[in-house]
């Protein structure tokens, strides 16, 4: 419920509301971390829109929050060194994106997935699959097989399914289809 209200907060046209709003939201996720772990989907989808504000005071605090939400809710150790290129990635999508999947493809991922890391990384694999280019469809498509292989909780593969897959599947078929490199087509 509180989230909610933060959501609406940072969609405000006003600035100071959107600021305040992504303050009070890293407040809450030190306080709550666990509860907003499991809504990082969410949070990251609204923080995202944040970051790409035309006030810089906005800019600048979520880029912060951001940080701090991640640092506070992300436990996977495969994914913790690599967390700065990911953030940065959101920040600059355009120049940043491959360098974040490349860092991503060279992690070699041996814990299990939890809902706060596939919060953090959909929303980037998902753009890797939308990608115009087969570079990034194929970098793409490799993470997110790995990453399948390592949620191992019936009960949160199906979360993952609702949340997460259903929507990355789309994509992926429609990769799989225009594949021309065997590595998309034989990763689904």
């Amino acid at each position: 419920m509180v989230l909610e209200h933060l959501y609406q907060g940072m969609s405000s046209p006003k600035w100071q509301v959107k600021q305040g709003s992504a303050t009070l939201l890293a407040l809450l996720c030190k306080q709550h971390t666990k509860d907003v772990g499991h809504c990082l989907p969410d949070v990251v989808k609204h923080l995202i829109e944040c970051l790409a504000d035309t006030k810089p005071e906005v800019r600048n605090t979520a880029l912060q929050v951001f940080k701090d939400v991640c640092n506070d809710t992300i436990a996977n150790p495969d994914v913790k060194p690599i967390m700065g290129f990911i953030i940065t990635a959101y920040t600059d999508p355009v120049g940043k994106t491959t360098e974040a999947l490349d860092k991503l493809m060279m992690t070699t991922f041996v814990s299990t997935v939890d809902a706060p890391t596939l919060g953090l990384l959909c929303p980037m694999l998902r753009r890797g699959m939308m990608e115009r280019k087969a570079e990034f469809k194929q970098k793409a498509a490799l993470v997110i097989g790995n990453l399948c292989k390592l949620v191992v909780d019936p009960g949160f593969r199906h979360f993952c399914c609702a949340g997460f897959s259903c929507v990355t599947c789309m994509f992926v078929k429609a990769a799989r289809s225009e594949a021309t490199t065997p590595v998309v087509e034989d990763r689904f």
